[in-house]
């Protein structure tokens, strides 16, 4: 009996960013009730059955970490990109929470470690109450700035904003005496 030629597909090698996605598109296509086989997949990507169920695997057991280059530089610019698009506030209150959340979920952490999570809290809540103690200041004297000069252009519709401002220093200086 003669032997019989298969065809097998060569597996090739993916990058680790398509090796995520694969993985990720088969988990994401059977959370629904779904079922996709790692075939389908497969036909998707152009790879092998045994190369998803492999990825999965990866993906199932953590091993697919920012040990790229290239994937830490687009987390970080991510991560960078967020942090850029909201206020020293936000980004401290963030922070608060987060501490929060470790300290709340983890009731048998080291007593060290949560002594050391629980000063970094008082710390955090402590700037942030300065920084919104600065901002109340901030928008007081910009409110007192914009009403002085209100009134200034009331009594001196023509007058220019530099005048506006040495009039107002001239008012606070009078009062101060």
């Amino acid at each position: 009996m003669p032997k019989q030629n298969r065809s097998r597909q060569k597996a090739q090698k993916l990058p680790v960013s398509t090796q995520v996605k694969i993985a990720k598109h088969y988990r994401d296509g059977n959370k629904n009730d779904a079922v996709i086989s790692y075939n389908e997949i497969a036909n998707l990507y152009n790879c092998t059955a045994n190369q998803v169920r492999y990825y999965v695997s990866k993906l199932d057991a953590g091993e697919y970490k920012l040990n790229k280059r290239s994937e830490s530089k687009k987390e970080l610019a991510e991560i960078a990109d967020e942090i850029s698009n909201t206020t020293d506030a936000e980004f401290l209150l963030k922070q608060i929470r987060i501490i929060e959340a470790q300290i709340a979920t983890k009731p048998d952490m080291p007593i060290a470690e949560r002594t050391d999570l629980v000063s970094t809290l008082a710390l955090a809540n402590s700037r942030f109450e300065q920084m919104r103690k600065v901002r109340l200041e901030n928008n007081r004297i910009k409110a007192e700035q914009n009403f002085l000069f209100a009134l200034c252009k009331h009594f001196q519709p023509d007058i220019s904003e530099k005048s506006a401002i040495d009039t107002c220093k001239e008012v606070r200086d009078m009062l101060d005496d």
